[in-house]
């Protein structure tokens, strides 16, 4: 495709000042040239708007990372509250000159037609919901994804907390192609992360996601550059844990994230 005009990407996701703006960004800004449209997506699935979900969600962040990196999260918070929309991936995205759109959720049919009449050839997907075969039907080549993991290994939610959990010596991040599975599809970049003794969820996500805009932009490199010849990785990945590499995890529960919790307290006086 190299000799070809640039291949035509789509990037559909939310509004995310704490984790994924920041690697989008790192996107837009170095592939400028390839992007047709950014489609802001609007709403949650219902389960992440529930009251359970939103006490786990900060149980988890309170109690998987180390003080410095609680205080880090609370403050980035705060900060993109205080900047409003001129930190929002919006106004990034308008300054330059990449049309905006919103839809409520990526398989409503007013995203299917937006998305049909750009005819992208890569859509890069990074909303919470679980794409449908209409919309992996549009692009040409295929959709990407981010999963903050070496998949196989660690399909599903919140995949860091899952390998810190399990005592994994290894987690990273892939980006792949998007199926009708949950973190299926084949990877078409990986990079590892060696997990350290004091590594925490904080620590974890921020290096996962530190890295992320470049391996997106590695994959669309690797498309772009031999598309008809490009081979996925094999699959694998470079992680080890002691579940099977084909399980799917969901949200932590309470217990756990106290019995991450508890072990960690264990290790440290233990001097681990």
């Amino acid at each position: 495709m190299s000799d070809r005009t640039p291949m035509k990407v789509c990037i559909v996701t939310r509004e995310d000042g704490l984790h994924l703006n920041d690697p989008l960004k790192h996107v837009i800004a170095r592939s400028r040239r390839r992007l047709s449209a950014l489609v802001l997506i609007e709403e949650a699935p219902r389960v992440f708007k529930s009251p359970s979900y939103r006490v786990r969600a900060f149980l988890v962040t309170l109690l998987a990372m180390r003080p410095r990196y609680f205080l880090k999260t609370v403050i980035k918070s705060v900060r993109c509250a205080v900047a409003g929309r001129a930190a929002t991936l919006e106004e990034f995205a308008r300054a330059r000159a990449i049309p905006v759109f919103r839809a409520k959720t990526p398989n409503d049919p007013s995203c299917l037609r937006l998305l049909a009449g750009i005819s992208p050839d890569v859509v890069i997907h990074q909303s919470p919901f679980i794409l449908k075969r209409p919309f992996l039907a549009i692009p040409r080549v295929c959709t990407l994804n981010r999963h903050g993991s070496l998949l196989p290994l660690y399909r599903g939610l919140l995949a860091p907390f899952w390998a810190l959990s399990e005592s994994a010596s290894t987690s990273g991040v892939t980006i792949h192609t998007v199926d009708e599975s949950i973190d299926g599809g084949k990877a078409v970049v990986q990079e590892a992360i060696l997990l350290g003794r004091k590594e925490c969820l904080g620590s974890l996500l921020e290096k996962g996601f530190g890295m992320s805009g470049a391996l997106f932009c590695r994959a669309l490199d690797r498309i772009e550059g031999d598309e008809d010849s490009f081979r996925f990785l094999a699959d694998g990945g470079e992680s080890s844990g002691p579940r099977a590499p084909g399980k799917t995890y969901g949200f932590p529960a309470g217990r756990d994230i106290l019995a991450y919790r508890w072990r960690r307290m264990k290790d440290a006086l233990a001097g681990r």
